[in-house]
């Protein structure tokens, strides 16, 4: 399993261009259709994505030794 740095780095990209295309969006005063639904679907993957990353952390979290 790969350690915890390297889960935090992995996720940090996806998150980061997630927040890069809501920062455009959420400047944007008047937003398409298109760009609402776009918007709307980088929510629900957002969601995944964070489910995705505490579920690694509670797996490799569970791998370690007990005292």
């Amino acid at each position: 399993m790969e350690p915890e740095t390297e889960i935090c780095a992995r996720f940090e990209v996806e998150l980061a261009l997630i927040a890069a295309l809501d920062r455009d969006y959420n400047l944007n005063p008047t937003p398409t259709s298109a760009e609402r639904a776009n918007y709307y679907k980088r929510q629900e993957k957002l969601e995944q994505i964070r489910a995705q990353f505490y579920a690694d952390l509670d797996r490799l979290r569970s791998e370690l030794p007990r005292p």
